[in-house]
């Protein structure tokens, strides 16, 4: 792993090898948002999840606990790593231009949503506002992102 700095301001760790990157999680939260709201270019079509990803097991380059592996909530189609223990989220190489490429009312609006403590841990990073009576809303602010996972898969 090599250290670098993601747009000018976040501490991040990056392989060498594969390209992927390890930032914490606030650091993802406040990369994501501002790369979506500064976007200038027309938004492309995002590519299907690839469920097999899903599968993968990663271990934390730090702490060396088994990563929790889920699909990012927000635009994107990607699947996130993330050490709970280290606060740290793992984005394969493409993943982050994935997330600040994908279509949505936040991108390109100029507009950076305030970024908290509660925030980052909801996975408020929605493109699009949510109907408060939609069971998918009431389920995903009831259970974890690996309960969530397991709802999706059992369906």
């Amino acid at each position: 792993m090599a250290h670098a700095v993601l747009d000018d301001e976040h501490p991040v760790d990056f392989c060498t090898t594969c390209r992927g990157v390890l930032l914490p999680r606030g650091a993802f939260a406040m990369a994501t948002n501002k790369r979506r709201a500064w976007a200038t270019t027309p938004p492309a079509e995002p590519l299907p999840l690839d469920r097999s990803e899903l599968q993968r097991h990663l271990m934390c380059p730090k702490c060396r606990r088994r990563f929790e592996t889920y699909p990012h909530l927000g635009p994107g189609n990607v699947v996130i790593d993330n050490c709970v223990r280290c606060d740290l989220i793992w984005l394969d190489f493409g993943e982050l231009r994935q997330i600040e490429q994908a279509p949505g009312s936040d991108r390109g609006n100029r507009q950076l949503p305030r970024i908290d403590e509660s925030y980052i841990r909801e996975g408020s990073m929605r493109a699009e506002p949510e109907d408060e009576d939609d069971d998918w809303v009431r389920l995903r602010r009831r259970t974890s992102a690996l309960a969530l996972l397991f709802g999706i898969l059992g369906d």
